[in-house]
Parts: structure tokens; C-alpha cells; sequence
């Protein structure tokens, strides 16, 4: 009979794993942002999800301005700019999954 390996599920918000003050600001001249995460060397991740919420500046040129996210240096969706929901929070919002994840 085979065994199950044991399993658990660790749930972070972005406070936790954003850098200080546990929040990200996107701007013009710095529009790149970056949280790195690990795990122990004997474990294997087999899901990994995230829940994005975001208010997009008044500033953003909506046809131009995107919020892509990636995981694992992989393209996992691209949030296109709305002129209609800038300055709202959640508006674009996603849920991101993924079979493998180290760095996001």
C-alpha cells in the first residue's frame, strides 16, 4: 500500500512578503516590482495561487498601461489599463494559479 506524503497549505498576504511597508508602488520610472518567496529544500509545491487586487493610478494611459504578472519568469496574465476603472480598487482584479512557483 503507498503512502501519502504529508501536506500542508500556507496561505501570505502581501503584507507579509512585500517588501517594507508591505505594500508596492509602480511608477513611471521604476515600473518594475519583485517578491521573492521560498520553500524548504525538501518540499515540492504543487499549487501555488495568488489573489490580486490593485487601483490603478488616474495617471495610467489606459490603450497603453498593462499590470502583467509572471511566476517563475513565466507570463501568467496580463491586466490591460481601463479608463473607466481608474482610481477604483479591485478593478482588473485575478486570481493567478500556477503547478509551480519559487519567485514572484
Amino acid at each position: 500500500m503507498a503512502q501519502t506524503a504529508p501536506s500542508r497549505e500556507v496561505k501570505l498576504t502581501f503584507a507579509q512578503i512585500a517588501p517594507p511597508p508591505g505594500s508596492m508602488a509602480l511608477r513611471g520610472v521604476n515600473p518594475n516590482g519583485g517578491i521573492e518567496f521560498g520553500m524548504r529544500s525538501d518540499e515540492v509545491a504543487s499549487k501555488a495561487v495568488l489573489n490580486l487586487e490593485y487601483t490603478p493610478s488616474p495617471s495610467l494611459l489606459p490603450v497603453q498601461s498593462q499590470l502583467k504578472v509572471y511566476l517563475n519568469d513565466e507570463l501568467m496574465g496580463v491586466l490591460a489599463g481601463d479608463k473607466r476603472a481608474v482610481g477604483e480598487k479591485d478593478a482588473g482584479a485575478g486570481t493567478y494559479q500556477s503547478a509551480i512557483y519559487h519567485r514572484l
